[in-house]
């Protein structure tokens, strides 16, 4: 016996196949081929409880990671000489956390790279004013694709990428970052699991790293896999 569907209930069934058919691609396509380790979670945190020194922030993207950073970094807090690059300084929230936790020592410098596209630029350098330790930093306008072939080899303890989040910028990033860092150095992604942006059917961090760790897995040792992604590199 044949039953007769309506139109509209075929559509609604068919749509959901499709829907889901879809979420299940996105799945696959999202789920990290790399090592599930989670050494600390995110948090939101209130700027009162992050910074020492008061700062004109507008927009809050780092606080969360802050019990990471922590964890992952607590080596190299207050140690001397600690040489960390930044890719991406914005307004500075991440450097100036550095600047009052980890990089406490009179030797201890930080290497900023952005293009200061926009309004941020007067509001980063005042930030970085404002710490205190702005004879401790050098900020590095143009490029990073650029200005990171000029940088000394094997020459920083930590690497934060996280500048342009478009797919082929990330993996120069990190291809050009990773002659600069020093054995045993962390390098640290952000928005590796930014889901939304893949979603949305926007380019993210993740097609650039999971190809570039793969690359390199034999060097390097995943510490963290979670929104961020940090790998040590090998000897």
């Amino acid at each position: 016996m044949i039953i007769a569907v309506p139109p509209s209930v075929a559509y609604l069934w068919l749509n959901n196949v499709l829907q889901r058919r879809h979420q299940l691609l996105m799945e696959a396509s999202y789920a990290s081929p790399l090592p599930h380790v989670v050494i600390a979670p995110r948090e939101a945190r209130s700027d009162s409880g992050v910074y020492r020194g008061q700062y004109d922030f507008t927009t809050d993207a780092f606080t969360w990671n802050v019990p990471l950073w922590k964890k992952a970094l607590a080596p190299y807090a207050g140690k001397p000489g600690v040489q960390y690059l930044e890719i991406g300084a914005f307004e500075g929230r991440s450097a100036i956390w550095m600047l009052e936790n980890v990089l406490t020592d009179a030797t201890a410098r930080v290497t900023a790279i952005d293009i200061f596209a926009g309004p941020y630029k007067e509001r980063y350098f005042k930030n970085i004013e404002r710490s205190g330790s702005a004879n401790k930093v050098t900020t590095l306008t143009g490029f990073s694709q650029v200005v990171l072939r000029g940088l000394p080899l094997d020459s920083f303890d930590i690497i934060y990428v996280d500048g342009s989040h478009m797919k082929n910028d990330v993996l120069e990033d990190a291809v050009l970052s990773w002659r600069l860092l020093k054995n045993g150095g962390l390098m640290i992604f952000d928005d590796y699991q930014d889901v939304a942006r893949v979603e949305n059917g926007i380019e993210c961090p993740k097609m650039a790293i999971d190809p570039f760790v793969q690359c390199f897995e034999n060097k390097c040792e995943v510490l963290h896999n979670e929104w961020q992604l940090i790998i040590r590199k090998k000897g």
